[in-house]
């Protein structure tokens, strides 16, 4: 077997006016070792027959070359690529020698056929036309038209690549085949560029969420006219790649689209739980080009970005260049779901004219009668501040794929249970909302200007502002995490303890992250936020009866705390995000084994017997004394406040 050396391509960049080059090729040579017999389509009549001479594959790639086929030049194993063989001189969409071979990678080197072919007898020439992704679905006969599609979760890009190699008048020859492949979507890359105080590291530390919205992602190919038509499917597409700080700027974070003209499409950005957009600083994106989009990243006083340029790099040449930039809006037209990352709260909050209009939830559903046991997205309209659980619409079935979305919710928040009824469409991606403030799930004719942002617990004692996450667990609104204050609700004081039996306070774990309060802190004064509560007995029973077992309350590494015990299992499937941050007795202790929360009687005045405790060989909630053992006084323990 021949081995062929490839060229390679090389992108270069230039930081200081970001405008960037590259050039890629990468030659296959493509051979594979013929074992079995076969037949291939008899082409006109008889007038050309197979011949017994093999098409030989292999495929060799400069070393220098990585393993990514959206950014290198390398094929991985288990790969599959398509190849036509045309004699020369007629068509795709007529006769084809061999239709829609499947080739694969076996080792990065090689190309295996799921067949053998043979070249045509006499001197009959071929012309190639080979792609990647492979796809059954083939061109239809007649056509010249391949349907290809860009994945909208992007995150394994190489779902999203796709190539064209062509090689004309190849005679019969045990040489092997050479083809070159280029890339004919197009490119997207995000810079993210701090702005005033900020630093690339404390915007990496933030982690903003960055999507596209508004782009298409189905078309056809046409392979003879190299041109993309009927461009359809509308989605919104989220980006590949993790943020990485070069030069004091973010990077990393990149996208494949199909190219198109740009109209309407929108750059979405959550960052610190708020979603900012701004439209895409282009007019159209071109084949096998690659476009470096930077935002200027500032937030300032009115929760607006400071602007957004692009330059375009090439990915064949480094001849064409551009230069836009555009203004940030917080305002939208829609609320795009993948937009929302449901880091900061499970809860977002959807304003319109500075009131709430709506709740968008990441939930656990699940009913009495088994009609939804899911993960889920589900959208309550907001009046007045307080949140209408009898209409609910349900967004998107994390757990689910039929098309059994958009489905109804109503909440009995005497009984804790959900009436469900069970929708028929595909996930929802977007939502709307009209001037009145009610939420549609297609465009109004004058949909209104709302602001998203994540609706969090915001807990202001003495001046100090302290904000915890949210979630909602069937029809209770609980903190997503441990209360960590110093000051009771009236701005006095706690005093800082290291030894339980000494009177009224909190004490903190060595790392200072965790805060634990003893019973007689709880008894002195009041220790919840404004709205919320301690939890009572009956606040835990009823969690413990919608979600089931505390197993999907649990999340994170359970260990065991003494050899022979097995870890109950770890799903967090209700958010609640429990992890084992252990509790105060002599010291800090039973640290990743178990975790104890306080509770109090119906009365909210008293500190029951036992309280609520997690361990990890437990699949349930389990009650544990409150007073030290023999003591007259209480333990140190976490608290996780409940909503009014």
């Amino acid at each position: 077997m021949r081995s062929f050396l490839c060229p390679h391509y090389l992108i270069t960049c230039n930081s200081n006016n970001m405008k960037q080059a590259a050039r890629i090729f990468y030659a296959m040579a493509i051979t594979c070792m013929a074992t079995m017999p076969s037949c291939v389509n008899e082409i006109r009549d008889n007038e050309i027959r197979e011949g017994n001479i093999p098409i030989n594959f292999s495929i060799e790639i400069s070393k220098s070359s990585s393993s990514t086929r959206v950014e290198n030049n390398a094929f991985e194993a288990g790969d599959q690529v398509g190849l036509f063989g045309i004699l020369t001189g007629s068509s795709i969409e007529k006769n084809r020698y061999i239709d829609n071979l499947k080739l694969m990678c076996n080792d990065k080197t090689t190309l295996l056929a799921e067949r053998e072919v043979f070249y045509p007898e006499g001197n009959a020439t071929l012309d190639f036309i080979s792609y990647y992704p492979y796809t059954e679905e083939s061109i239809a006969e007649g056509s010249t038209v391949l349907p290809v599609a860009v994945q909208a979760d992007q995150r394994d890009n190489s779902l999203s690549d796709f190539m064209v190699a062509i090689k004309k008048n190849v005679g019969s020859s045990n040489e092997p085949v050479e083809l070159t492949f280029k890339h004919k979507f197009s490119r997207l890359r995000i810079e993210m560029l701090p702005q005033g105080k900020e630093t690339a590291e404390d915007m990496k530390s933030d982690n903003p969420r960055i999507i596209l919205t508004g782009f298409k992602t189905q078309a056809g190919y046409d392979m003879a006219e190299d041109k993309f038509t009927d461009l359809s499917d509308e989605k919104d597409i989220i980006l590949s790649g993790e943020w990485s700080v070069s030069d004091n700027k973010l990077t990393g974070i990149e996208a494949i689209v199909i190219p198109q003209t740009v109209s309407g499409q929108t750059i979405e950005i959550e960052w610190n739980g708020k979603i900012y957009t701004s439209p895409v600083p282009l007019n159209s994106l071109t084949s096998s080009k690659q476009y470096t989009i930077q935002i200027e990243a500032t937030e300032l006083t009115d929760n607006t970005l400071a602007s957004i340029s692009c330059g375009i790099e090439d990915w064949e040449s480094a001849n064409e260049e551009g230069n836009n930039s555009c203004q940030n809006d917080h305002q939208l037209n829609a609320v795009h779901i993948s937009a929302l990352s449901f880091k900061s709260s499970n809860i977002y909050r959807v304003y319109q004219g500075g009131d709430a209009v709506a709740e968008i939830c990441q939930e656990y559903l699940k009913s009495t009668n088994g009609s939804i046991d899911s993960r889920a997205i589900v959208a309550y309209p907001v009046k007045n501040g307080e949140t209408i659980l009898t209409k609910g619409t349900v967004l998107q079935l994390l757990d689910e794929t039929s098309d059994t979305h958009g489905g109804k919710l109503c909440w009995d928040t005497e009984t804790n249970t959900p009436d469900y009824t069970a929708g028929t469409s595909a996930p929802i991606s977007k939502i709307f909302f009209d001037q009145e403030g009610e939420m549609a799930l297609t465009q109004p004719e004058n949909p209104a200007k709302v602001n998203v942002s994540s609706y969090l617990l915001r807990d202001l004692r003495k001046g100090i502002l302290q904000t915890y996450s949210i979630v909602k667990i069937g029809t209770q609104y609980w903190m997503r995490e441990e209360l960590k204050t110093t000051l009771y609700r009236n701005g006095d004081e706690l005093a800082e303890q290291t030894k339980i039996g000494e009177g009224a306070g909190y004490f903190l774990s060595e790392n200072g992250k965790m805060y634990f309060y003893n019973g007689e802190a709880l008894l002195a004064n009041e220790l919840a936020p404004q709205g919320w509560r301690i939890p009572r007995t009956s606040d835990w029973s009823r969690l413990e009866e919608y979600v089931g077992n505390a197993a999907a309350l649990k999340k994170g590494s359970w260990n065991n705390y003494e050899e022979g015990y097995e870890v109950a299992p770890v799903t967090n499937l209700s958010y609640f995000c429990a992890y084992p941050v252990g509790v105060w007795l002599s010291t800090h202790m039973c640290v990743n084994e178990m975790v104890g929360y306080w509770s109090t009687d119906e009365t909210g005045k008293q500190i029951p017997e036992k309280t609520s405790f997690m361990l990890g060989e437990y699949d349930t909630i389990q009650q544990y004394h409150t007073l030290s053992e023999g003591k007259d006084y209480y333990k140190a323990l976490a608290i996780r406040c409940l909503k009014e």
